[in-house]
């Protein structure tokens, strides 16, 4: 059995990561090429790549950027899932505080509304799947 941290642990996890990463590279550059042209394509996927190497050459050296990545051992996957849900708790509240902002001074942004309402019903959604299994 690979220990935690250890090469072969580390290639396991990131080989299947690195996909998902690289994906994400080339569709932020088709997307931003599209929409901005052929530089601001070429400057998103580079600054993805720049990402995706940060992510592969930090996994092994910080525990942070271990963190962020999603990698590791048992220790580092729930410090990851604690963080997503602070970023997405913060990210919520922002969602919703700028919506009603705008609902004050009379303006209804209707992707604010859909988006507040989403992180609702995702939230809701996911309290009620995780209180089901435990």
């Amino acid at each position: 059995m690979p220990i935690a941290g250890s090469d072969e642990t580390w290639n396991k996890t990131w080989g299947a990561d690195l996909w998902w990463y690289l994906g994400l590279v080339a569709a932020s550059g088709i997307a931003f090429g599209i929409g901005q042209g052929v530089l601001a394509g070429l400057l998103a996927a580079a600054g993805m790549l720049v990402f995706t190497i940060v992510l592969a050459m930090g996994r092994r050296r910080s525990d942070a950027v271990r963190v962020v990545g999603g990698a590791g051992d048992e220790r580092n996957r729930g410090l990851y899932n604690r963080s997503l849900a602070a970023a997405g708790a913060v990210l919520g509240l922002t969602l919703t505080g700028w919506f009603l902002l705008g609902v004050a001074q009379g303006r209804t942004d209707g992707t604010l509304l859909v988006l507040t309402v989403l992180f609702a019903a995702v939230f809701i959604g996911a309290a009620v799947v995780n209180a089901q299994r435990g």
